[in-house]
């Protein structure tokens, strides 16, 4: 059971009219649980939160300065048994997967339902008597995200585009 902290790369909004702007941060949290077995795809399913921060563009594009999503996805792992790499009782892994499922955006009472994709890589460290370990990822949202204005409407003139993090996370052997 992989529990990740996620930091934002390249994190971008894009307007109807004037292209592009820079999101101030964005940060996640995560936890994923996927089926045991001695398979290398194995079932997953996770719930994670991301907050970005819009407060350096809030103003010229009248939108509020952060955005709430909150994201519930199903998909498969590539999670080999066996170790891709062993050095003594260190184990290493390459790992990855891909999900969809159902994002709500939130501001202020109101809130919004999203359709969601993921696509996420990886390499997982173990101790091999034990299974716990360090979990590093890049993950990969492709869609496009309208974000939500002070009334808490769709903006559809403004998106969050596709996004980038890094995450590092503890795997816990259950």
């Amino acid at each position: 059971m992989p529990i990740t902290f996620n930091v934002g790369l390249r994190t971008a909004l894009e307007d109807s009219v004037t292209c592009c702007y820079p999101a101030n941060k964005q940060y996640g949290l995560s936890i994923h649980i996927f089926s045991a077995g001695e398979g290398a795809i194995r079932f997953e399913q996770g719930l994670g939160y991301r907050f970005i921060d819009l407060s350096n563009q809030a103003a010229n594009l009248r939108i509020p300065s952060a955005q709430h999503y909150l994201t519930y996805f199903i998909g498969l792992r590539y999670y080999p048994y066996n170790p891709t790499l062993q050095i003594g009782n260190l184990e290493i892994r390459i790992t990855g997967g891909t999900g969809t499922g159902f994002g709500i955006k939130s501001i202020r009472d109101k809130f919004e339902l999203d359709f969601a994709l993921l696509a996420k890589a990886g390499l997982e460290i173990t101790n091999a008597a034990y299974y716990n370990g360090i979990l590093v990822e890049w993950l990969f949202f492709p869609l496009a995200e309208p974000i939500l204005d002070y009334s808490g409407d769709i903006n559809s003139n403004i998106v969050v585009k596709p996004t980038q993090l890094i995450g590092l996370g503890f795997v816990f052997a259950i």
